[in-house]
């Protein structure tokens, strides 16, 4: 019987040492700190306790002081150091680490994209997702779409970012276009076909197809190059 009083005990001492649940009020005092410490918006933040171990042997306590260890931005597991005090005296220290996730509205993919594709409002939904990982700037207006084509492929599900996508090139790889030239009286134009994709301002190689020589031009419109200066 006396064994079984021992084991018994040490279960229990076990069970308190594993245990890291923090205790209601506890839990809640720390999402409180987190949220008024950093002006966190409750609506759009998700914090967790991530880790939580209670001093050993504390006594009773009737207030308590949390400390932020890291002066870095709020996201991600953030260090805490719990102290508990009994009329103004200090009975137990420990630390804690809460979790910090971000959420947001923002453009989500709802179809697959192709590198080079013009971006439109069907292709993409208002979804809420966690941001707290992203290290770019996710878009959340359809208005950013506008004469915008994707940087890269896009897969069903993606975040949009606005490093994923650029302005629709005035002309495209494979397209005919008039190659110009104008030197005083002396005015020429040929057709020819971009080699690379370009805007207005841009120098890119065009084929002519009158010679097959691969020349080098400067966008002037949506159809049209001039032969860029020797």
């Amino acid at each position: 019987m006396k064994d079984k009083w021992i084991y018994l005990s040490l279960l229990l001492l076990l069970f308190m040492a594993l245990n890291v649940v923090a205790e209601p009020d506890i839990e809640k005092s720390i999402v409180t700190f987190i949220q008024s410490r950093y002006q966190l918006d409750s609506a759009k933040t998700v914090i967790e306790l991530d880790r939580f171990s209670p001093p050993v042997n504390l006594g009773r306590y009737d207030s308590l002081k949390i400390t932020a260890l890291s002066e870095a931005p709020p996201r991600g597991s953030i260090p805490l150091l719990i102290e508990y005090f009994n009329e103004n005296a200090p009975v137990g220290r420990c630390q804690a680490r809460v979790r910090i996730s971000y959420f947001a509205e923002v453009l989500t993919a709802v179809c697959r994209l192709k590198r080079g594709e013009a971006l439109a409002p069907e292709q993409f939904a208002l979804q809420k997702q966690n941001v707290t990982s992203l290290t770019e700037k996710p878009l959340a207006s359809f208005a950013s779409l506008k004469n915008k084509a994707a940087l890269r492929n896009i897969n069903i599900g993606q975040v949009l970012l606005e490093n994923m996508l650029e302005d629709i090139p005035d002309i495209k790889p494979g397209q005919e276009i008039q190659i110009k030239y104008n030197s005083g009286a002396l005015s020429v134009s040929v057709i020819g076909v971009a080699l690379s994709k370009g805007h207005i301002g841009d120098t890119i190689k065009v084929r002519s197809k009158q010679t097959g020589k691969i020349i080098k031009c400067v966008v002037i419109d949506s159809n049209s190059v001039a032969l860029a200066q020797l």
